[in-house]
């Protein structure tokens, strides 16, 4: 109905927050250029608050649509998850083959990812979303 009456080229009101659809207030340039700096200077751990509805999350997507292309990254949006199912999502999303064994084995999988891509020169990118669930 919309579509053909006002002629949009695709479907308006998606669930999915769209970074091509990123309005860059003040607030919200600040919080991407913040994002980027950390990754490019490689800075480690950033966090990223606001009320609900705020953007953060179009803030991370359009982050992900930035990065160079040799950036491994990985985005968690589901957080109702045990530690070790948060590994096994976070390997998963890193396409690291694991086995499902002990959380010590999954974390040993992750941190010889992460020194593989360190050694390889190539920036990583987790994104954990709605973060306090956990």
């Amino acid at each position: 109905m919309y579509n053909d009456h006002f002629r949009f080229r695709e479907k308006p009101f998606n669930m999915t927050p769209d970074p091509d659809y990123f309005y860059a207030s003040e607030k919200h340039r600040h919080a991407l250029d913040s994002l980027l700096y950390a990754v490019s200077e490689r800075k480690g751990f950033v966090v990223v608050t606001g009320e609900v509805g705020a953007g953060k999350t179009t803030v991370c997507r359009t982050l992900l649509s930035q990065l160079p292309d040799d950036t491994v990254m990985a985005m968690i949006t589901n957080t109702y998850l045990t530690p070790k199912q948060l590994l096994i999502n976070i390997l998963t999303d890193f396409e690291v083959p694991y086995k499902k064994t002990a959380k010590e084995a999954l974390l040993a999988a992750l941190n010889h990812f992460l020194i593989e891509q360190l050694a390889a020169d190539r920036n990583v990118v987790l994104i954990i979303d709605e973060a306090q669930n956990l």
